[in-house]
C-alpha cells in the first residue's frame, strides 16, 4: 500500500510474491537421457537416468520444470522425481522406469521426455530413447535321424533342434515325425 515516508514523499510496497523477476535470458532446457538405448523382455522394467539443464541466463530465478513421458501404447512408465527445481546455468538428474507391455513384439521402441519451464511454458526440451525388446530370431537348426529309412526297415524317424527365441535356447526332440 502506499505510505508517507518523515519528508513526505509516497512510496509503494509490494510484497514479496509480487517482485518482478529481472530475467532477461530465458531459454530452454536440455534433456539427456542415458543409456540411450536398453535390451529386455517383453514386460520387463527398465530404468534411464534424465538429466534436465535449465539454460536461463544467470541473472534469472530458478525454475521449476515437469517431467512427462510419452511411450508405446499400453506400456507404462514412472518417474522418480516428475518435478525438479533447478537454478539458472544448473542441471539436475532423476530418474524414469519404462515397462513394455507384456504382448509386445519384438523390436526396437522410443519413448520421448520432455521438460516443460513451470515459469513459462513455452521453453521446453524433449530427448528420446530406446527400448528393444528381445524377439525370436526365426533360425532353428534341424537334424533328422535316420537321413533316410526304407520302409522294410522297422526305423522310427526322429527329429531334434535347437531354437533361439528371447535370448534363451529352447531344446526339443520328438520321437517320431509325421
Amino acid at each position: 500500500g502506499a505510505a508517507k515516508d518523515l519528508n513526505g514523499n509516497i512510496g509503494f510496497s509490494l510484497p514479496k510474491e509480487f517482485r518482478i523477476e529481472r530475467c532477461a535470458a530465458r531459454a530452454n532446457p536440455t534433456v539427456t537421457i542415458t543409456p540411450n538405448s536398453q535390451s529386455g523382455d517383453a514386460g520387463t522394467s527398465l530404468t534411464y537416468s534424465i538429466n534436465v539443464r535449465n539454460n536461463d541466463g544467470s541473472s534469472c530465478n530458478p525454475s521449476t520444470f515437469l517431467l512427462t513421458a510419452t511411450a508405446p501404447a499400453g506400456w507404462s512408465y514412472s518417474f522418480e522425481n516428475a518435478n525438479l527445481q533447478i537454478g539458472a546455468q544448473s542441471s539436475a538428474t532423476t530418474s524414469i522406469t519404462i515397462v513394455s507391455n507384456l504382448n509386445s513384439a519384438g523390436g526396437n521402441y522410443e519413448f520421448y521426455v520432455t521438460a516443460t519451464n513451470n515459469r513459462n511454458a513455452n521453453y521446453n526440451g524433449v530427448s528420446s530413447a530406446a527400448y528393444r525388446i528381445r524377439g525370436c530370431s526365426g533360425s532353428v537348426r534341424l537334424s533328422i535321424s535316420p537321413t533316410f529309412a526304407s520302409p522294410s526297415s522297422n526305423v522310427v524317424p526322429s527329429a531334434s533342434g535347437l531354437s533361439d527365441c528371447n535370448g534363451k535356447i529352447a531344446y526339443f526332440r520328438t520321437s517320431s515325425c509325421s
